[in-house]
């Protein structure tokens, strides 16, 4: 992981997601305390049980959310794109950290430290309540996880899958033009599903043209028709 001092913000981080959803003053001094930090695929941004430190907002790239249970391996459970934002719980409750995030791909992150979200909300009255709102995006988003989980048919299920971790129904597009790099086994941990009947079922969505890619690389092309066929 890199840090740097100077943050400079892609045009889609502030249009899409909580912080688009925020006062022009706030999301500005939000993005002005802000700091870059850069991870590279595989680099674990915090993990369960760290102590609580500040938020981060996604720039480029992807994170993934790693869910665990005592007892059980770690599962990739979903992947968010620029304008998502993670690590609010913590410094509301005042706890550890209880989940793990890990760039599935190269990750410009935004980082607000703990101290300078609390200078915001001593000089913003309103600060704290959008800062309680990141709450309600997070049950949001876990609540978009459980929905597509719970659909029955598995071709179905990997559809909605893949609209979720890319965002290609929400007008995000890969940061590389080869497409986002996902592999088929981390779509079967997201869509709990064997990379076997993934493999199969990404044969078929490639055959019908909705969907391209090699070498752990994945492009949508037709969104309509996968959105179709996870609703139908």
């Amino acid at each position: 992981m890199v840090a740097s001092e100077g943050l400079e913000i892609a045009p889609q981080f502030v249009r899409r997601g909580w912080l688009a959803q925020q006062s022009r003053d706030f999301a500005a001094e939000i993005v002005a305390r802000g700091r870059i930090r850069q991870f590279r695929r595989g680099d674990v941004v915090y993990r369960d049980g760290e102590s609580p430190g500040g938020i981060y907002g996604v720039i480029v790239g992807g994170v993934g959310i790693i869910a665990a249970r005592r007892g059980r391996s770690p599962v990739l459970a979903h992947i968010m794109r620029h304008g998502a934002w993670f690590g609010e719980g913590p410094w509301q409750l005042g706890s550890g950290r209880h989940v793990t995030f890990r760039a599935t791909e190269a990750a410009s992150l935004c980082f607000v430290a703990q101290a300078a979200l609390e200078d915001i909300a001593r000089v913003n009255s309103h600060a704290r309540q959008s800062l309680t709102s990141l709450n309600q995006v997070a049950l949001e988003a876990t609540t978009r996880i459980v929905t597509d989980l719970l659909i029955p048919n598995a071709e179905r299920r990997i559809a909605a899958t893949l609209l979720r971790v890319t965002a290609a129904n929400e007008g995000v597009v890969p940061d590389d033009p080869q497409g986002f790099i996902i592999t088929q086994t981390e779509i079967g941990e997201m869509a709990n599903v064997s990379r076997h009947h993934v493999n199969r079922t990404l044969t078929r969505f490639r055959a019908e043209g909705w969907v391209e890619g090699r070498y752990n690389r994945l492009r949508l092309l037709d969104i309509a028709a996968l959105e179709r066929l996870a609703v139908d």
